[in-house]
């Protein structure tokens, strides 16, 4: 499992300081939003069989289970097609 320390000290590395906590702090509203109301992400059959939805952040995709309670994050990826159909397939 990767950490949302981990995820911030990529995006520092690889964009900045601002991008990082602008990005992480986007990811976990999204979280809280998910928790809430865990249907507002998509199916992407074109990426996996499996049932989860993805739901946007910027140029990331969280992907979750929809009908877990608590709502189970499964990954955040950078929105790549070729990373997802390598990764998560």
């Amino acid at each position: 499992m990767i950490s949302d320390d981990a995820i911030w000290l990529y995006l520092l590395e690889k964009k900045g300081l601002e991008t990082a906590d602008r990005i992480v702090t986007e990811l976990f509203k999204a979280f809280y939003r998910l928790a809430d109301l865990p249907t507002p992400g998509h199916r992407r059959a074109d990426l996996t069989s499996r049932k989860v939805l993805f739901y946007r952040v910027f140029s990331h995709l969280v992907i979750y289970e929809p009908g877990s309670n608590p709502v189970q994050i499964l990954g955040v990826l950078h929105g790549n097609a070729m990373c997802l159909e390598r990764s998560y397939r």
